[in-house]
């Protein structure tokens, strides 16, 4: 079982195998990482948290874009829906970036459907928790081409990677989490998650909208 205010380094990669296309977005990364916490679990309310303000963003339309980004923020926000073993699915939330780009402001942001999480422990000073997820993007306003080549309606949480500098085989989300944030998103052009993982999703979709319009 964790400390209860045990302090982590968080690499979270929202990951996705796309076929670049000149003209249309292929990835957004942010690269801070400054000893300060952005990422926190709350198990009180099955809340995980990233909220990061900075302006280390390279905007990839395909190459990075040269102008200066100013007021950058990220909130990937999900909510804990099971726990099964070492594997935990998260419904619902949102995932949002806001930037100027230019003294202009933009966003990308939209609901996020579900995300499968797995915790993976290498030794006893050494563990992951690895997942990938899918969520949509409603507002896209970007700079540059301005086009998130997102195929079907959905963007992929691929590669979510937060690492641990301890044993997590017998954690079990019942304790509070904190770290700090590395990311990158792809649009979901052509990137499907294994079938297995797409179908438990999709179903978790299904069941939120089903108790939206009930």
């Amino acid at each position: 079982m964790m400390g209860r205010t045990t302090l982590i380094t968080t690499v979270v990669s929202l990951l996705a195998i796309t076929l670049p296309v000149w003209a249309e977005y292929v990835s957004i990364q942010g690269n801070l990482v400054d000893g300060v916490v952005d990422t926190t679990f709350f198990p009180d309310t099955g809340r995980l948290l990233i909220e990061q303000s900075s302006n280390l963003v390279t905007l990839n339309d395909p190459l990075a874009l040269p102008g200066v980004i100013n007021n950058g923020h990220v909130r990937i926000e999900t909510f804990l829906h099971n726990v099964s073993g070492l594997t935990a699915v998260f419904w619902g939330g949102s995932f949002s970036l806001t930037f100027d780009y230019n003294d202009e402001p933009f966003e990308l942001s939209g609901p996020i459907s579900a995300i499968q999480l797995n915790i993976n422990v290498f030794t006893e000073n050494f563990s992951t928790i690895d997942g990938e997820g899918l969520w949509s993007a409603a507002a896209k306003q970007l700079p540059g081409s301005g086009v998130w080549p997102d195929g079907g309606g959905f963007s992929s949480i691929d590669s979510l990677t937060l690492v641990f500098n301890q044993d997590l085989s017998q954690y079990d989300w019942a304790e509070p989490i904190y770290g700090e944030t590395v990311w990158s998103i792809i649009p979901n052009d052509s990137a499907i998650p294994e079938p297995a993982t797409l179908a438990l999703l999709v179903l978790g979709s299904l069941e939120l909208l089903r108790r939206r319009t009930a």
